[in-house]
């Protein structure tokens, strides 16, 4: 008898010592949710020494779990600069992707088309869908990898040291970068949309320097560099068409 209640009075504390300990490794400590207005950069220092900047337009999700560091880039762009911590990665997710770091520095922009990664320095992991299995992506600095937002393909893509997170000081750097994403990046801070008349001009690359006041004046200045000319449309937006 005595045996019988001693083993169910330990299955009880086996059993809410299992749910404490959950509860605990479930339960964040720190929670923060931060948007950003058209034309607006906000920079945040995180709890752990961590610093994350926002682009226009942007949505991010911050939970810090004893064990680990979550946030969710819900739309726009963002540069982490993540402090080390062997015992809680840092993590990013952007869509269907997700970014895995212990101490580096990145960029991410998440748009309705693509996630773009870029690596400043150190080394990040890339899950291009996280909830399928398939093998992770490592990139080191100078490296980055566009993923698809429809079907989760991916592609590698170079990453310009001067130019990774180049937007938090008012430039955007591009050395051979494809114009599609040239096109796409301008666009937001125009505020108005850059179309490509035909597919064949997104793989036009694209070298020069970009003031995000001023994304116009670089749009017009586009056919010395390219065999393109730019139009502007009745919406107040511009198409790049071929010479």
């Amino acid at each position: 008898m005595f045996s019988k209640a001693f083993a169910a009075a330990c299955a009880v504390l086996v059993l809410g010592g299992g749910y404490g300990w959950y509860r605990w490794d479930n339960t964040a400590g720190y929670v923060l949710s931060v948007s950003t207005a058209a034309g607006e950069v906000r920079q945040l220092d995180l709890p752990d020494g961590s610093h994350v900047a926002l682009n226009f337009g942007s949505t991010l999700e911050v939970r810090y779990y004893p064990r680990r560091r979550e946030l969710v880039l819900n739309q726009g762009e963002g540069f982490f600069d993540v402090a080390p911590d062997t015992g809680r990665p840092f993590t990013v997710d952007a869509r269907q992707s997700r970014i895995t770091v212990v101490g580096t520095a990145f960029n991410v922009r998440n748009t309705a088309d693509e996630v773009i990664v870029k690596v400043s320095h150190g080394r990040v992991r890339v899950q291009p869908d996280r909830d399928k299995a398939r093998p992770e992506l490592s990139l080191g600095a100078e490296q980055g990898v566009t993923v698809d937002a429809r079907n989760a393909t991916y592609q590698a893509v170079a990453a310009v040291p001067d130019g990774v997170g180049g937007w938090r000081n008012g430039r955007l750097v591009y050395r051979r970068t494809p114009l599609g994403e040239v096109a796409q990046e301008v666009a937001q801070y125009l505020g108005k949309p850059v179309a490509l008349a035909s597919p064949g001009l997104k793989s036009l690359p694209v070298s020069g320097f970009a003031a995000t006041n001023a994304p116009a004046a670089f749009l017009e200045a586009l056919p010395d560099l390219l065999p393109v000319q730019v139009k502007r449309t009745p919406g107040g937006g511009y198409l790049i068409q071929d010479r």
